[in-house]
């Protein structure tokens, strides 16, 4: 019989292999910064933000679902960010397009890139990191955004949102985190709680009273039609979200 995927000794594991990979490929930035992370395969091509969200949002439902969550993946999520002291996951999320966003990360994108790969099935994988006047520009766009949506990641947002509360509960925080930035992977975020979207950490987040939780954002969300219909999917092949009018 294999190992029990829930037992000690899989978490045990997986601090050590943190620490390992902490020790071995993780750079510190000396300023937390805000990353472009654009995906080109053929004739398509998509950008998105790599930075952090606020798990207050979350709570509030700023944040949307559109999916249930099961409880034993939450508890398995949960045990392991704790367990490592930091958020592994990064969250999916989608936004309505501003024409000043846009305009932001098309200038942003003309500048010479931190990475620029091609993976073995093509596709090309090119990562900037948003200069600090761009990245502050960047921020004071999004203020108007009132809401985002999750596009996948329900169980890590929740786990997330869970273990914050595991770690206020106990009154005290932990103190193991990982403010760095892989070769190839990174999420980011500016100084201080910058507006409403981001927080302090770079690389995997980590989980303190005031956590927030590492987000890849895509550049923009087109809607061809929408229908009232009821707040969760009724069968399969139904997607359910929560829009607001402009």
């Amino acid at each position: 019989m294999g190992t029990d995927p829930h037992s000690d000794a899989v978490y045990e594991r997986a601090v050590q292999n943190f620490e390992r990979l902490k020790k071995s490929s993780f750079v510190v930035e000396e300023d937390p910064s805000i990353y472009l992370y654009r995906l080109r395969s053929g004739d398509h091509e998509q950008i998105g933000i790599a930075a952090s969200f606020s798990l207050d949002e979350y709570d509030r439902d700023v944040i949307k679902k559109h999916e249930r969550t099961k409880r034993d993946k939450e508890d398995d999520r949960t045990r392991h960010m704790m367990a490592l002291g930091a958020q592994t996951g990064p969250v999916f999320l989608a936004y309505r397009a501003t024409a000043d966003i846009d305009r932001i990360v098309a200038g942003a994108v003309r500048e010479e890139p931190l990475f620029d790969f091609s993976a073995s099935d093509g596709v090309q994988h090119v990562v900037w990191r948003v200069a600090a006047s761009v990245r502050d520009a960047l921020v004071a766009a999004f203020a108007p955004v009132s809401a985002l949506y999750i596009a996948d990641g329900h169980h890590r947002a929740a786990s997330a949102s869970r273990a914050r509360l595991e770690i206020r509960d106990a009154g005290s925080s932990v103190a193991r985190s990982a403010t760095t930035q892989t070769t190839q992977r990174s999420w980011a975020s500016p100084s201080r709680t910058i507006r409403r979207r981001f927080c302090r950490t770079t690389g995997p987040s980590k989980i303190s009273a005031d956590v927030r939780a590492p987000i890849f954002w895509p550049r923009s969300v087109a809607v061809s039609s929408t229908e009232p219909g009821p707040a969760s999917p009724l069968k399969r092949g139904d997607i359910a979200m929560y829009f607001r009018r402009a």
